[in-house]
């Protein structure tokens, strides 16, 4: 299936002042519910709930320093810690309270690769709910692969983590940190990474073998990877890709997966989250 429904909701701050507090309140109740029901004990939900509301009010309140570190504890036993930053709580928010990785079909994948990992935590709910055995990761900022780790072996995932940002060439590359653990993207500035191709990345599992899930959140960089050489495509069953509208043409991107025997439907839908700027920018979708 292929989903064209790509308008995204009016950023906050075109949205009429009653229209966002009905939105952060909706947000709000919902990220409370879904802490109580994930969090294994009353320390867990607290956590997770004040970070909630510390999240949505950063506009008046600072909001951690991005250093401190916090560990929760889940009802099915996992464990993940993360840091007092809006990226690390929106990841958590996102993907363990939202389920914005949600697939709409059934998969029982062995072989995953995470193409921007972050601090990992979108790579454990995928093993969690899915299944699978072999676990490679891509994340290039050092402090998010630390966390990554941490949070790999915390939950017995014995996952091969490259640190490295992905793109259409080996080498290296420039990477635009943001205080925004999430929003880091390759640029003209900033820390000098290794950039390894989604192709060195397919080929750390043996010849012939399936990737039986790629999930993809790379900052604007699918525009680039998508437009390099697609053999890689072949070994490749489904992709869960965020596709961030502002920066990509996310139309052609999926015209030219269509060319490749992927059909494309968007996922996540009521999951989206504005940036640290507070736009609206990202069209999750799953092709497979």
């Amino acid at each position: 299936m292929l989903s064209d429904a790509a308008d995204t909701r009016k950023a906050p701050q075109t949205l009429r002042s009653q229209d966002r507090l009905r939105l952060s309140l909706e947000g709000l109740r919902g990220e409370f519910t879904g802490s109580w029901k994930l969090a294994a004990g009353p320390r867990s939900f607290a956590r997770l709930a004040t970070d909630a509301l510390g999240y949505r009010g950063q506009r008046v309140l600072r909001f951690g320093d991005g250093r401190h570190h916090r560990t929760v504890r889940f009802k099915d036993g996992t464990e993940l810690t993360y840091r007092l930053n809006r990226g690390d709580v929106r990841a958590i928010a996102e993907i363990w309270i939202s389920e914005a990785y949600r697939l709409p079909f059934e998969i029982r994948p062995r072989n995953i690769i995470d193409l921007g990992a972050n601090i990992g935590v979108a790579s454990v709910w995928l093993v969690r709910e899915y299944g699978g055995s072999e676990l490679v990761a891509v994340e290039p900022v050092p402090e998010n692969a630390e966390l990554a780790r941490r949070n790999f072996e915390r939950n017995g995932l014995a996952a091969d983590l490259i640190e490295a940002a992905v793109g259409p060439t080996e080498g290296t590359a420039r990477f635009e940190l943001s205080s925004n653990s999430t929003l880091g993207r390759t640029g003209t500035a900033g820390i000098e990474v290794a950039l390894v191709t989604a192709q060195s990345v397919v080929d750390r599992f043996p010849a012939g073998e399936r990737i039986d899930l790629l999930k993809m959140d790379v900052e604007g960089a699918e525009q680039e990877l998508f437009k390099a050489d697609l053999t890689w495509l072949e070994r490749v069953d489904c992709l869960v890709v965020e596709l961030h509208a502002d920066r990509v043409d996310w139309k052609g991107i999926i015209a030219a997966l269509r060319t490749h025997g992927f059909s494309a439907v968007e996922i996540g839908k009521g999951n989206e989250y504005g940036g640290s700027d507070g736009r609206h920018d990202r069209v999750p979708a799953n092709i497979g």
